[in-house]
């Protein structure tokens, strides 16, 4: 019984991966633009005495932000190839944790299926995928899944180290960009 659940959940996760790779990477056309905080990042970074250390003094809303973006701009400017891996990696990513959420609240492999296919071909999201400047934005989402997933951990197991690693990933994703700022108040209700 428990190969056969394996065995399907790895058929379902290649679904995915397929789909995904066929319906985002293979467009015809891509109309997308920069995140704002790349564009602040370039903006910067052309100054002629730009040190990150002192953006992140005068304005430290995302302060891992931009850390993370140095050292993208410094390690993948011209590498188209290994940007293009690095995107794939972590959209599909983002989409495993989404599976291991809707499982872990639904147990159904089938709905959990389902719901990622759906979330992976919303069109209004599909510029994440195709552009590297979002690179960071998708570390970061996978990050907040992450501390979601290790919350339902310890909610299943009582286990407290899943709560403080939560906490951590937690703290460290929102002080590199606040798109999980209503997080708590959303565990709070999922408590309740």
């Amino acid at each position: 019984m428990k190969s056969n659940y394996s065995s399907n959940s790895k058929v379902y996760i290649l679904i995915i991966l397929f789909i995904h790779i066929l319906a985002h990477y293979f467009t015809l056309e891509r109309l997308s633009y920069g995140s704002d905080s790349f564009a602040d990042y370039l903006r910067y970074l052309s100054s002629t005495d730009f040190r990150i250390i002192d953006y992140i003094k005068i304005s430290p809303d995302r302060p891992l932000n931009f850390i993370f973006l140095d050292f993208q701009n410094y390690f993948l400017f011209d590498n188209n190839r290994l940007s293009f891996i690095l995107l794939i990696f972590s959209t599909f990513l983002i989409l495993i944790f989404v599976y291991i959420i809707i499982f872990q609240l639904t147990k159904s492999k089938e709905f959990a299926f389902i719901t990622v296919i759906i979330y992976d071909l919303i069109p209004i999201k599909s510029e994440i995928f195709h552009n590297v400047v979002f690179l960071n934005i998708n570390i970061v989402t996978s990050i907040y899944l992450l501390s979601i997933i290790l919350f339902l951990l310890y909610i299943n197991s009582k286990k407290q180290i899943f709560a403080y690693i939560a906490c951590i990933l937690y703290s460290t994703a929102i002080y590199w960009y606040e798109i999980g700022f209503f997080l708590p108040i959303i565990i709070f209700f999922f408590i309740i």
